[in-house]
């Protein structure tokens, strides 16, 4: 039924790009988007029955997998998310074809990208039998059960569907003698803001998710697949702040042509860089597969292609206007926006390094210090920007009267400044970044006071975009970490003045499962415990928990690594060599045997091992649970490893912890709330019908 309803929807979509411009158009987009729903329906009903004949639901389900995790294992692998990404836009068509003023171009636009899914499902091979039967599946990857993985996905591929109308406006635009500029401002505004809000959410839940199950210790790992999809939502901004120009001071037009036809290459470029499989090697989201990598070299070929024709099409039609005056919020929002693509090219050609560097050698990775270069003097220029905008007119602006109106705000942020010297903290960064966040969140306050309230958002995503501006470079740039490795009772004193103490450390024999918990002393003395657990999955896929203390000035994550099994101790013939309580003799040593001594607590065993057939020397239990293995027999020394499983006794298992303290982590999670509240707030009333006046007979005879 899968492959009826995936065949249909083929020949459907076919038939309806061919009859776009007919009444009867309606109907096959209905069954076109029913046909693409029925292929949802007909996987989830597969996953929630534990029907392990399809390989899918094998792959990525099991039996003892929860319902609700069971839904979202329809978007943990590649086919089923591509399916659940042609519903949306599959819905999104639907409902653009019951819309009175879309015209053909836009639906036509949605139908061929849909086809090219199609095409993606196709060689995924969604429906596909298993090679056998089986009566379990692998079950999902655990780091994929949570909630934030349950609904990051679903809020990228919305936001990825919506883009696609504004390309579709664009067209028709281009072809049209009947639409304005201005029209098509007014259609397009919308929905890149709906798309933007979206990407937006999808970057925060994946963001939190990293922070709190991953283990990374940080919200953003600079993985070719997150900045996949941040550089679409940079690029939507600089769109959504060119139309602002452009409606401010009528010029600007071909900047909002040029960041439109970007922000939806980039959407395209970030499928192909999670799905095509070029960058498997070095990120740990993106799947990879060679059919599908074709289909996408296609579409990403014939959409740069078709987005420069547009671009050179429209650009002597649009003239760019009169350059704006140094003094204008014009300006600043135009430098901005420079501001703004430079970025998102730089962590494009940055993402995409260990493929240019690959075609001259071996590929190169860059690190994430790289990152957290560049992002200081990027987070400074845009809260300069943030600072001085909302007391600008968009034409030029009088410089006494601007210079009297920043008084207030530029004092807030001087005493802001001071009490920072006054705590002890007087890093340049750090105070650059307070004084103009200060002076950007009182003066966008200070101008909603005299706006009408639907024209808040703006600003209140200015206010979040501040704040998280400083959390970002703060968190990136001001941070320590130490890694130790600690048995059952050790203690271990760190660099930052931390002790970290690990107790009731449990490790389950059959999978390697383990719990354990942490005591942390901070350098004032005080004591909090955490619990972390390390499991590992079907596929030997090892995840671990890390316990995160938060605060608002810093927060502490203790990251657990996998066990090691046992210590290693090398003594030479005649020594002795301790570790971890264990004392370890070396007493002789020949050709065919090794003689040897080990005590701990009051207790000695001695024992000998003899060489195998295969020259390697046997494994030696002096008493049950305590194991020695010599990995390596010298001349005159061996290198062992002491393994002690003994309940209640055994020292010998180590835990890799690593403990961070990253500052002001708690503003980026306040800057990404507000922020996005703000662009909630200005499409709830974009969206929202303006009431129309009631004029009298008496008030027009007047």
């Amino acid at each position: 039924m899968g492959n009826i309803f995936l065949y249909g929807a083929i020949f459907l979509t076919l038939l309806a790009i061919v009859l776009v411009k007919y009444r009867v158009l309606k109907w096959i987009v209905l069954f076109q988007f029913l046909a693409s729903l029925g292929m949802a329906v007909i996987l989830l009903w597969a996953l929630l029955g534990n029907n392990f004949a399809i390989r899918y639901v094998f792959h990525h389900s099991s039996k003892a997998l929860p319902w609700y995790y069971k839904i979202s294992a329809l978007w943990a692998g590649d086919s089923g998310s591509l399916i659940l990404w042609l519903v949306i836009v599959s819905a999104t068509g639907l409902f653009i074809c019951l819309k009175k003023n879309m015209k053909p171009p836009v639906l036509l636009t949605l139908l061929v990208f849909q086809l090219f899914i199609l095409a993606s499902i196709f060689v995924t091979t969604p429906f596909s039998i298993a090679s056998k039967a089986y009566i379990d599946g692998q079950g999902m990857n655990l780091l994929l059960r949570n909630f934030w993985m349950m609904s990051h996905p679903p809020m990228i591929f919305i936001s990825y569907a919506l883009l696609i109308v504004p390309f579709g406006l664009l067209i028709q635009y281009a072809f049209s003698k009947n639409t304005s500029f201005s029209q098509w401002k007014k259609q397009v505004t919308p929905w890149i803001l709906a798309s933007w809000f979206f990407l937006g959410l999808g970057i925060v839940l994946g963001a939190i998710w990293s922070y709190e199950v991953i283990g990374w210790g940080g919200y953003w790992g600079w993985d070719p697949v997150e900045n996949a999809s941040l550089i679409p939502w940079l690029l939507m901004s600089g769109a959504l702040h060119a139309l602002v120009v452009s409606k401010s001071s009528k010029t600007n037009n071909r900047s909002v042509v040029g960041f439109t036809l970007a922000s939806f290459v980039s959407m395209i470029i970030a499928v192909f860089i999670t799905r095509s499989g070029i960058l498997a090697d070095v990120s740990v989201h993106s799947f990879s597969g060679k059919p599908i990598s074709i289909i996408l070299t296609i579409l990403l070929f014939i959409s740069v292609m078709f987005s420069v024709f547009l671009y050179m099409k429209l650009y002597k039609r649009e003239e760019s206007g009169v350059e704006p005056p140094l003094m204008s919020r014009s300006f600043v929002v135009g430098a901005g926006n420079l501001v703004i693509l430079l970025f998102s090219i730089i962590v494009l050609v940055a993402t995409l390094w260990p493929v240019f560097s690959g075609l001259f050698g071996e590929g190169q990775v860059i690190s994430r210090h790289f990152y957290s270069i560049i992002l200081a003097p990027v987070g400074i220029l845009l809260s300069l920007g943030l600072a001085v905008a909302p007391f600008l007119k968009w034409s030029e602006t009088d410089l006494r009267k601007f210079a009297k109106r920043m008084i207030g705000p530029m004092f807030l942020g001087i005493v802001a400044i001071w009490i920072l010297f006054e705590i002890g903290v007087n890093g340049p960064l750090f105070v650059v970044l307070t004084f103009l966040t200060v002076v950007a969140i009182s003066a966008s306050f200070i101008q909603m006071s005299q706006i009408p309230v639907r024209k808040y958002g703006a600003y209140i995503a200015h206010i979040g975009l501040a704040i998280l501006v400083v959390g970002i470079v703060i968190s990136s740039n001001f941070q320590s970490s130490q890694q130790v490795n600690l048995s059952e009772g050790g203690e271990a004193k760190l660099a930052v003045n931390w002790s970290l103490t690990l107790y009731d450390f449990s490790i389950t024999d059959e999978s390697g499962d383990y719990t354990a918990k942490i005591t942390v002393e901070d350098m004032n003395g005080k004591i909090t415990s955490s619990t972390i657990i390390g499991l590992m999955d079907a596929r030997g896929s090892w995840v671990v928990t890390p316990s995160i203390k938060r605060s608002i000035s810093h927060d502490v994550i203790i990251s657990p690594g996998r066990p090691e099994p046992g210590i290693l101790l090398a003594p030479s013939v005649s020594e002795s060599v301790s570790g971890n309580g264990y004392e370890f003799s070396l007493v002789s040593l020949d050709k065919d045997n090794v003689n040897m001594k080990i005590s701990f607590e009051g207790e000695e065993w001695e024992f000998s091992s003899s060489r195998a057939k295969d020259d390697s020397f046997e494994m030696v239990e002096p008493i049950e649970g305590l194991s020695i293995f010599l990995e390596e027999v010298g001349n005159d020394y061996v290198r062992a490893r002491i393994t002690d499983l003994r309940p209640d006794v055994g020292k010998t298992v180590l835990l890799s912890v690593t403990l961070s303290v990253k500052y002001l982590i708690s503003f980026v999670w306040i800057g990404m709330l507000i922020t996005l509240l703000g662009i909630l707030w200005a499409l709830f009333f974009r969206l929202k019908p303006k009431k129309k006046k009631f004029i009298s007979a008496e008030s027009v005879n007047e």
